[in-house]
């Protein structure tokens, strides 16, 4: 009997933690804990970690695919995938983030590091009952819950094109 090949793993487990962690603290800060608590503080200032820890570990990777520069497509590929996307054609598969998905990915990443920083800007002595601040904060709350949409869209339309089910790629780290 032959055994199929064993498939690389693109998503080394340190990668699916962060991402997972990440997922909960969004959901926690976003729908469950009371804003502006102690424990919604403390998850924020942990989801920003998350990011920093993803971000620095990913440039130290051997893995191209985890690099910040390989999630900086150009205004191209960018045009050239919605264009399928529009037309409702199947995607190219792309080893680590496609064209779109790694701007909603880096989005993803800037408003949690935004929320973290006027989370803390709030509770200090200089920012303290600045309105630009809340607003910022509740805008890039918002925006966030925007990029996550477009995330899980993605994610949808990607699997139902493909036909391969991509969103199992951060449970068992091999892309779809």
């Amino acid at each position: 009997m032959k055994s199929s090949p064993k498939k690389s793993v693109l998503w080394p487990i340190w990668v699916r933690l962060t991402h997972w962690a990440l997922a909960a603290a969004c959901i926690l800060n976003l729908a469950i804990l009371e804003e502006g608590e102690e424990p919604h503080q403390w998850v924020g200032y942990a989801a920003a970690a998350l990011v920093v820890i993803r971000a620095v570990s990913g440039q130290r990777s051997s893995k191209r695919a985890l690099k910040l520069s390989s999630m900086l497509p150009r205004p191209r590929q960018i045009r050239a995938e919605l264009k399928k996307l529009v037309a409702r054609k199947p995607l190219d598969r792309q080893e680590g983030h496609s064209p779109l998905a790694a701007p909603v990915m880096l989005g993803i990443w800037g408003a949690v590091l935004v929320l973290s920083l006027t989370g803390f800007m709030q509770l200090s002595d200089t920012f303290y009952g600045d309105e630009w601040v809340y607003e910022v904060h509740e805008l890039t709350s918002k925006a966030l819950w925007a990029l996550i949409a477009a995330h899980l869209l993605g994610l949808a339309h990607d699997t139902r094109s493909s036909g391969k089910p991509t969103w199992k790629g951060m449970w068992s780290g091999q892309k779809g």
